[in-house]
């Protein structure tokens, strides 16, 4: 699954990593020691992306923002984006989003 998802266009690496951050699977092209320092901060980014939909929930008053189902991060150059335990990372200029988040997605509920 996650090697369909290393061949999108502009997906530099996808990895699938433990609740203490440790990698469980990887694909790519990076370098597995970078690609560790990239699951390690997606698992605590996803925390505080966790608590953060759930103060929005509680003060904005609006339903459907919990729980969260993942998150995005664009840079000029490179992206990543997560959703439960899979982390992608990609060229901003050639990763397609949309295709990058179906995929996470459909591997998530594999």
């Amino acid at each position: 699954m996650l090697a369909g998802i290393a061949a999108l266009p502009g997906v530099v690496a996808v990895c699938r990593f433990r609740d203490d951050g440790s990698l469980i699977e990887v694909e790519g092209r990076l370098p597995v020691e970078r690609i560790a320092h990239l699951a390690r901060f997606a698992q605590w980014y996803r925390r505080i992306v966790a608590g953060n939909v759930d103060l929005l929930s509680l003060l904005g008053g609006a339903q459907g923002w919990s729980p969260a189902q993942g998150w995005i991060m664009r840079g000029a150059a490179w992206s990543a984006c997560g959703m439960g335990n899979l982390l992608c990372a990609f060229e901003s200029a050639d990763g397609k989003l949309d295709d990058i988040l179906r995929a996470l997605d459909a591997a998530v509920h594999d």
